[in-house]
């Protein structure tokens, strides 16, 4: 009983017009109903039927005698009659055409992947700047900015440190993993 209080207050709190509505069920059976449900419809069957046979109405249709014998020889040799007269046209069939088809599709999907991702491992402003010589890059960065290139390759200070893979583990811990 708590528990469906606490629903009913539940809807009243949320404005639900369900709280407003009683908790009993509006619909009941009759007593017995389903234990006389079969008798009443066999009694109903009984009574249809009889009805039916006793008001036999002629149709007006009077189908030949051995007509449904012979329907479905006479269909067939219908069909049969209609595929000999009529010639096949329009569409051309091979029996390999649809696995070349599959072969010069699959064909196409690897020479673009293989172009895509294994010939092309540069990009063009990749390939562009590993043409230009490293001399013209050094003075390009002395004239431009006023650095000394050949300090700033050879500073190893960088390189020289030492970081211990625990450290590195636990600056990924604190940061994440991806």
């Amino acid at each position: 009983m708590k528990e469906e209080n606490s629903i009913a207050e539940e809807w009243k709190s949320l404005n639900s017009p369900l709280a407003s509505l009683p908790r009993t069920m509006p619909f009941s059976v009759p007593a017995n109903y389903f234990d006389e449900l079969t008798e009443s419809i066999n009694d109903e069957i009984n009574a249809t039927r009889f009805e039916m046979s006793k008001n036999s109405v002629e149709t007006p249709f009077v189908a030949p005698s051995g007509y449904f014998e012979s329907l479905p020889a006479s269909m067939l040799e219908l069909v049969r009659a209609e595929n000999k007269t009529t010639k096949r046209g329009g569409i051309i069939s091979f029996p390999g055409v649809r696995w070349a088809a599959a072969a010069a599709i699959a064909v196409i999907i690897c020479a673009g992947g293989y172009i895509t991702f294994v010939s092309s491992n540069k990009t063009q402003s990749e390939k562009m700047l590993s043409s230009i010589p490293g001399s013209d890059i050094k003075e390009y960065v002395q004239h431009s900015y006023g650095l000394d290139a050949g300090k700033i390759i050879d500073n190893t200070d960088v390189s020289m440190q030492t970081i211990e893979p625990k450290d590195i583990v636990k600056y990924l811990n604190e940061t994440g993993w991806e």
